[in-house]
């Protein structure tokens, strides 16, 4: 590996999953941080989403963001 391919910037897709059952949108003041910072450093959110602290649904969720790579 080279020496620039070690500083070479690399943009990345996200998907952010906050898991709460209280939060909303509006009241989500850390999924709103994360996507600030993900985009302030060049990268892109796809998908933002506040998910019931249900396993099986985080888990659906999960491989739904997975399959739609």
């Amino acid at each position: 590996m080279s020496e620039h391919d070690l500083h070479r910037r690399v943009k990345a897709n996200f998907a952010v999953l906050t898991i709460s059952d209280t939060r909303t949108k509006k009241t989500d003041q850390s999924g709103r941080t994360a996507k600030e910072l993900i985009g302030n450093d060049g990268h892109e959110v796809l998908t933002h989403k506040i998910i019931r602290n249900n396993k099986s649904l985080i888990q659906n969720t999960i491989s739904e963001i997975l399959q739609d790579d």
